[in-house]
């Protein structure tokens, strides 16, 4: 049974800390009994990996009803078993669950506010609350600083009770409920190397880096609505994903018409709760996104190109050195160059570009930029050899880290009609 890193086994982990576990909300493995057993008036049902979830609510009248919420479908039964087959059969067969009650928020008049802590670990190994944000927007940020204040101990001790058991974790997103008199958990997320948010986290830390980061934040409703309204162009990428996979760019057109941009398919959405609705239901509620403001790139013959910078060592002793960079030029209308047309030596696509500044002299700062950024990094993964950097370059010139990548794939190199590039990236990876 694989739940080493799953919910059922963080849960365990919590539960086992007198100091913690009166935060838990109570959580068992979903099956036939505990159904029955946990099904008063709220019911909260999530995998033990993933980031779906389906409600059971006990409907309000003189009928006893049950009502199913899973995304953006409902469905009505009278009676538990009914509701209890219908699970059943919408539960992935070869995936666990976990489930918890909630009706203890039935019984209160105010409103829970439902918040995002994210914990992170700076190259010291000292855990700090780096952001604080709400799903929706309920209160002002005078409070959110009270609330910052007020978890921080006992959100310190949580971070600190999973670190004994997965050292290698240096992000944790706490999902928290917030009541006047009491906070709960309600679910978090791990945070590893490949995860895009535990990325920026780390870079953001050091001025020089983040003066180079997009403005990026976990998307939650509320923050995807104030970026669009901030940069009228966003993107939501998910927090572990590869070759642009899932990626969607979202623009503001006009009035309350908004456009979604995913790979060549365009959809025209009026209305801002519908464009919520959608987004919640087709992306975040399916896995973690972040949201980012868009960087207008730039092009070549209309189609937009980034840069690879592969960065990489001998061994654990030896010097980093910039080894290789390539422009990857999307195919027209793409929004993300995964999808590449051709890929060139970075100097002949500045050359081919409209972008004005001195090219050698954005070419030593992207070489800067990318030993900082790796020194930095090397100090939560000790191991890595070599790092791929995925770095854009916006109309002006102005350079941005995108990406980082601690497993690059390096076949895009071989595309490159120098052979030579390639094999020194390879041969570097032997020595």
């Amino acid at each position: 049974m694989r739940l080493a890193r799953g919910r059922w086994s963080h849960y365990q982990i919590l539960n086992e800390n007198k100091k913690i576990n009166s935060y838990v909300v109570h959580t068992e493995l979903f099956n036939e009994h505990s159904f029955h057993q946990n099904l008063h008036l709220h019911l909260v049902i999530r995998p033990c990996f993933g980031s779906d979830e389906i409600s059971v609510f006990l409907m309000e009248g003189d009928k006893k009803q049950y009502k199913v919420q899973n995304g953006g479908f409902s469905a009505t039964f009278t009676n538990k078993t009914d509701v209890f087959h219908y699970l059943d059969n919408i539960c992935t067969k070869e995936r666990y669950y976990i489930l918890q009650d909630l009706s203890f928020l039935n019984n209160r008049n105010e409103e829970t506010v439902e918040l995002f802590v994210t914990m992170h670990r700076d190259q010291f190994f000292n855990w700090s609350v780096t952001e604080v944000l709400e799903k929706k927007e309920m209160v002002k940020q005078k409070e959110i600083d009270f609330i910052k204040q007020k978890l921080y101990d006992s959100a310190i001790q949580i971070v600190l009770c999973l670190e004994k058991h997965y050292p290698k974790c240096s992000t944790i997103v706490l999902d928290i409920g917030l009541l006047k008199e009491k906070w709960y958990i309600r679910d978090f997320i791990l945070h590893f190397s490949k995860s895009k948010w535990s990325q920026y986290q780390i870079l953001s830390l050091v001025d020089e880096l983040a003066a180079y980061l997009p403005h990026t934040q976990l998307a939650t409703l509320h923050t995807l609505l104030h970026f669009i309204q901030e940069y009228k162009q966003v993107m939501l990428k998910p927090c572990l994903g590869q070759w642009g996979i899932g990626i969607v760019q979202v623009s503001w057109v006009q009035g309350d018409v908004f456009e979604v941009h995913n790979e060549q398919k365009k959809r025209i959405i009026e209305g801002r709760i519908d464009l919520l609705d959608y987004l919640q239901t087709r992306y975040l509620s399916q896995k973690s996104y972040i949201v980012q403001e868009k960087i207008h790139l730039a092009m070549i013959e209309d189609c937009i190109f980034d840069a690879r910078v592969m960065v990489q060592r001998e061994n654990t002793d030896s010097e980093w050195e910039v080894t290789a960079k390539a422009a990857k030029i999307a195919t027209k209308e793409y929004i993300v160059t995964n999808v590449t047309k051709s890929i060139i030596l970075l100097e002949d696509a500045l050359q081919k570009s409209i972008i004005i500044r001195d090219h050698p002299k954005i070419l030593s700062k992207i070489n800067e930029i990318c030993l900082a950024g790796t020194l930095l990094l090397v100090k939560y993964y000790q191991d890595i050899t070599r790092i791929g950097m995925d770095i854009g370059i916006d109309k002006n010139g102005d350079i941005w880290i995108i990406e980082t990548n601690l497993v690059p794939d390096v076949s895009l190199f071989k595309m490159l009609e120098d052979q030579s590039i390639y094999e020194k990236i390879i041969k570097k990876k032997k020595e």
